[in-house]
C-alpha cells in the first residue's frame, strides 16, 4: 500500500477585465478600441455630423421657399403682363380719343359754307388762322380727285400748287370714311409726315378731300404725358411698321422701322404682349393694340424692372439664408465641442476603468453623458464587488483545502495492495 498525498490546488487571482470567458467570438475589449476589424474604415467626426444638421435642416427650407418665390414671380409675371397691356389699352385709348378730336375738326371744317359753295379764299384764310392756332396741325390741304391741290396754308403767293394724289387721299375718295396715312415725304420740305383726310360732299357726292398734316412732337408729347412710369417706353407705328411718335428719342427716331421681332409679333395678331428689345437695345415686356384708324400703339417696361423685386427678394433671401446658416453651424460647433469633451471623458473614464482605476466623478449640462459617466461609475463599483467575492471564494476554498489536508495527515489512511 502506497500513500496517496493530495495536493491542494491555489487559485491564481485574474486581472478586472470587460471581456467575460463566455464572451461571443468577435466581442470588442475596451481597453483596444480598434480591436473591432470594421473600426478601421471610413468614420466622421462629431463636429462633422453636427455640423451637418442645420444644413440638412436649412436647406429643404431654401428650397421649398425658392419654389415659392418661383411661383410667387411667375404670378408677377402675369400680373406684369395684364398691367402692360392694359397701358397699352389705355394709351390706345388716349390717342384714338385725340386722333377723332382731329376727325372732328376737319369734318366741322369740310362743312365751312363758302367751302361748300367753292369760295375757296375766305376759307383759306379761316384755315390758316386755324392752323396757327392748333398744335396739333401743320397744314391743310384740299385736293380733288385728280390730285391737283386746291389750297395749302403753306402755298407762297405765285407758288404754283401741285398735283398730288396720296394713298389716304385715294382712300377717302374710294370709301368716303376719314383715312388716317401713314408716313410719306410732303412736297415742301422732303420730311417725313403724317396727316388725316376727311370727304368734302357736295349733294351727296365726295367732291374734294381736306386734309390736315398732323404735328408728329404733339403725338410724342401726347405719349410722355400718358407715360406715368418714366422708364416706360411708348410708341406709335403706322401701318408700314415706321415710328411716327416716341416718348423716348422721337427726334432721334422718328420715320425709323420698327425692331424686326416687334414687326413679327405685331404681323402676328393685332394686340398682345411679348418679350422683345427696344431700338435701344433694352430688354422689355412689350404689348401693342391697333387702333380703328389702322396704327399701333406699343408700350414697353424694362425687364429689369420686372425682375428687379424678384432678385432684391433673392438677395434678401440669401443673406438671411447665409445668416441662419452661419449662427446655426456655430451654435452646432459650439454643442460639438462640448459633446466632443464629455466623448472624450467618457474615454478617458472607460480607459482608466479597464486599467483598474477608479473614474473620477463628472458632471455635465447633458443629460446622456451624465448617465454615460454613472454608468462607468457603476460598472467600476460592481467590478470592485464581483473582484471582492472572487478573493473571498479563494480564500475560502483555500482554507478548505488546508483543513483537508491536515484532516489526511492526523489519520493513517492510506491505500493497500493486495497479492493473493
Amino acid at each position: 500500500m502506497r500513500p496517496l498525498h493530495a495536493a491542494a490546488t491555489r487559485a491564481v487571482p485574474r486581472p478586472l477585465s470587460f471581456v467575460t470567458p463566455d464572451a461571443a467570438p468577435g466581442a470588442i475589449d475596451l481597453r483596444s478600441p480598434m480591436s473591432d476589424p470594421h473600426a478601421a474604415g471610413r468614420t466622421l467626426s462629431l463636429n462633422l455630423l453636427l455640423s451637418m444638421l442645420p444644413v440638412l435642416a436649412v436647406l429643404p427650407l431654401l428650397a421649398l421657399t425658392l419654389a415659392l418665390m418661383g411661383l410667387n414671380w411667375s404670378q408677377m409675371r402675369h400680373t406684369a403682363q395684364r398691367e402692360v397691356q392694359q397701358a397699352a389699352r389705355t394709351l390706345a385709348i388716349a390717342v384714338d380719343r385725340d386722333l377723332s378730336a382731329s376727325v372732328r375738326e376737319l369734318q366741322r371744317l369740310a362743312e365751312f359754307p363758302t367751302l361748300v359753295e367753292g369760295d375757296l379764299a375766305p376759307f383759306t384764310e379761316y384755315a390758316r388762322k386755324l392752323v396757327a392756332e392748333q398744335a396739333a396741325w401743320s397744314n391743310i390741304v384740299l385736293v380733288d380727285p385728280d390730285g391737283q391741290q386746291l389750297l395749302n396754308t403753306l402755298q407762297r403767293p405765285g407758288e404754283k400748287l401741285p398735283v398730288m394724289l396720296r394713298d389716304h387721299h385715294r382712300s377717302t375718295f374710294r370709301s368716303g370714311a376719314p383715312t388716317l396715312s401713314d408716313l410719306y415725304r410732303n412736297t415742301r420740305d422732303g420730311q417725313p409726315s403724317v396727316a388725316i383726310g376727311v370727304p368734302v360732299r357736295r349733294e351727296q357726292v365726295v367732291r374734294w378731300v381736306l386734309s390736315a398734316r398732323l404735328n408728329p412732337d404733339e403725338l410724342a408729347r401726347l405719349l410722355s404725358r400718358q407715360a406715368v412710369n418714366r422708364d416706360l417706353v411708348a410708341s406709335i407705328l403706322d401701318r408700314n411698321r415706321l415710328l411716327v411718335a416716341r416718348n423716348r428719342h422721337h427726334e432721334r427716331y422718328f420715320g425709323a422701322p420698327a425692331t424686326a421681332d416687334l414687326q413679327a409679333a405685331v404681323k402676328q395678331q393685332p394686340s398682345g404682349h411679348a418679350t422683345l428689345v427696344t431700338l435701344e437695345g433694352v430688354r422689355v415686356l412689350a404689348a401693342w393694340e391697333t387702333l380703328p384708324l389702322g396704327w399701333i400703339v406699343t408700350v414697353g417696361v424694362p425687364q429689369e424692372e420686372i425682375d428687379a423685386p424678384l432678385r432684391r427678394q433673392l438677395g434678401w433671401l440669401a443673406l438671411a439664408g447665409l445668416v441662419a446658416l452661419g449662427l446655426s453651424l456655430a451654435m452646432s460647433l459650439s454643442l460639438a465641442r462640448r459633446l466632443e469633451r464629455g466623448v472624450a471623458a467618457a474615454i478617458d473614464d472607460a480607459q482608466a476603468l479597464a486599467g483598474g482605476r477608479e473614474p473620477p466623478h463628472r458632471f455635465s449640462r447633458v443629460r446622456e453623458l451624465d448617465s454615460l459617466f454613472a454608468s462607468l461609475r457603476s460598472t467600476r463599483a460592481q467590478l470592485v464587488a464581483a473582484a471582492e467575492r472572487e478573493s473571498q471564494s479563494d480564500r475560502a476554498l483555500r482554507l478548505t483545502a488546508e483543513r483537508l489536508q491536515v484532516a489526511v495527515e492526523s489519520v493513517d489512511l492510506g491505500t493497500f495492495d493486495w497479492d493473493v
